[in-house]
Formats: structure tokens, C-alpha cells, sequence
């Protein structure tokens, strides 16, 4: 799959193309699993032509064009890959196309982590107090307890951010607990009404049986 995938020229690529929603998804899981793998010249092959193929479409907002930029300048960061700059000025040029506030948050982080690689701090500093407040514009508290992550793993402001971060691990905890209660509660209704309807069931099989022997016994 992984070579199918990123073979531009292969007969199956063409068919995943035809299913952008697909597509990007195959696109995250593969380059993903890439990254992992350290094979980030795979990355840059595929994500570069077909970030050439989306411009030249004018397909500069979709979801498919931004992940494809984004694991580009990932794998390039990674590479110490000087064409990166190429990547971060088509990733600007487009930041009005953006689908998402997610896609924004993006582009700041990973400048963010290009600055940390060349051990320019106080640029990676800047670049994620922006991806910051952008999560918090957004109200994506996902993203934004991410982002304070960076602050606390690359012992930027750490102790400015700490509490912060510990705040919003609250708020992910409070959301657990919300999905967790509505589930519980979702189950419990359901095994109630199953329970009822059961009952229920029983019930009607009793009168029925009782019904049947009345009428045996009438005749």
C-alpha cells in the first residue's frame, strides 16, 4: 500500500486521487507511519508533486493540500533539508485559503520546531505563543494543551506555561468524564429499556399462555 500510494505514475494512486476525503487520510496514516519509519525522502517525493498538482488545479483549500505540506516541511525539518523555505512560503502565501484554524495552528508549530532545530529558541518561542493564541481563538483546547506541551518538552517558559498546561488537562479530564458519563448513561438507558422491554415481553407471553389455557379449558 505504502508503495502504491506514494508512486504518483501507479494506476491505484489515480484511483485513490478521485476520493480527496480518502486521499488525505491515506495521506496522514502513510506519512505517519513514514516518519516513524525515518524514510523521509518518500515523504518528500510524494508530498512535493502532488502539492505541485494541487497549485496548478488552484486546489489550495483543501485539507489534502495542507496535509501534504505539512508532512513536506516535517520530513525536510527532519532532512536539515534547505528547500523547506520553499515549502513555508507556499504554506504563508495560502494561510487565507485555510479550511481549518487547525491548519493556521499548524503552520506556527512547525515553524516553531524549524527554528527549535536550528537551536533559535526565542524564534521557536514566538512561533508557538502564536500557535497558542490561535488555539485559543479557536476554543480547541486539543490543540491547545499540545502546543503547551511543546512549551514544557522544549523548557520554553516552562514555568510561565506549566500551570496552564495543568489547567487544561483538567478541562481534557472534565471532557473524559463527560464522554464517559454520557456513555455510561447512554448504556444504562439502553440496558433499562432492554431490561422493560423484556419484561414486557414476558408479560404478554404469560397473558398469552394464560389466555390459551382459558380457552382450553372452555372448550
Amino acid at each position: 500500500m505504502v508503495n502504491q500510494f506514494t508512486n504518483s505514475d501507479d494506476e491505484n494512486s489515480e484511483i485513490i486521487k478521485l476520493n480527496p476525503l480518502l486521499e488525505t487520510s491515506l495521506t496522514r496514516d502513510i506519512s505517519k507511519y513514514l516518519l516513524q519509519e525515518k524514510k523521509y525522502n518518500n515523504i518528500i517525493k510524494h508530498s512535493n508533486k502532488r502539492i505541485q498538482e494541487l497549485l496548478k488545479n488552484a486546489r489550495v483549500n483543501e485539507n489534502l493540500f495542507f496535509s501534504n505540506l505539512y508532512y513536506s516541511i516535517s520530513a525536510k525539518i527532519k532532512l536539515y533539508d534547505p528547500t523547506v523555505q520553499n515549502d513555508f512560503k507556499i504554506y504563508k502565501n495560502n494561510l487565507h485559503n485555510i479550511p481549518t484554524k487547525e491548519s493556521e495552528i499548524l503552520y506556527y508549530f512547525l515553524k516553531a520546531n524549524y527554528f527549535t532545530s536550528i537551536h533559535k529558541n526565542d524564534s521557536a518561542s514566538q512561533n508557538l505563543k502564536k500557535a497558542l493564541a490561535i488555539s485559543k481563538e479557536a476554543d480547541n483546547f486539543i490543540y491547545e494543551n499540545f502546543i503547551l506541551e511543546q512549551f514544557i518538552k522544549s523548557n520554553i517558559e516552562t514555568k510561565k506555561y506549566i500551570n496552564e498546561h495543568i489547567k487544561n488537562n483538567d478541562s481534557l479530564l472534565s471532557y473524559q468524564n463527560y464522554v464517559n458519563d454520557f456513555i455510561f448513561a447512554t448504556n444504562t438507558n439502553t440496558l433499562k429499556l432492554k431490561s422493560e422491554q423484556q419484561s414486557i415481553q414476558k408479560q404478554n407471553v404469560s397473558i398469552i399462555a394464560f389466555t390459551f389455557y382459558i380457552n382450553q379449558e372452555t372448550y
